[in-house]
């Protein structure tokens, strides 16, 4: 990978390091988004987890579920404390965990 010469150093040494040494990744851009996300299920509980260790900051997120057990082995997002619950309502409680660069 080619070395970045315009480095922004707010970024260097913290968990997005690595993706800021990217040719023409812009960290600040990406944090400016906002992303709806359609279903906070098998797929959309990864990609809003992924999403957060990006560094995206606002993701809406539209789901009317409730968690099952059944949802524990392919939804990462939860635990067996939110059986039960609202989807969106357990994925914003347990996001914290996963938004590890938007303090």
């Amino acid at each position: 990978m080619k070395e970045r010469t315009d480095l922004d150093a707010r970024y260097l040494g913290t968990v997005f390091d690595r993706q800021v040494r990217i040719e023409e990744w812009n960290q600040e851009v990406l944090g400016r988004q906002t992303v709806l996300c359609i279903g906070a299920g098998g797929l959309g509980s990864i990609v809003i987890m992924n999403l957060l260790r990006l560094g995206v900051k606002k993701i809406i997120i539209v789901d009317y579920d409730n968690v099952d057990i059944h949802n524990l082995n392919r939804q990462l997002m939860y635990t067996l404390a939110d059986v039960g619950k609202r989807k969106v309502e357990s994925c914003i409680k347990n996001a914290v965990f996963h938004n590890v660069g938007n303090t």
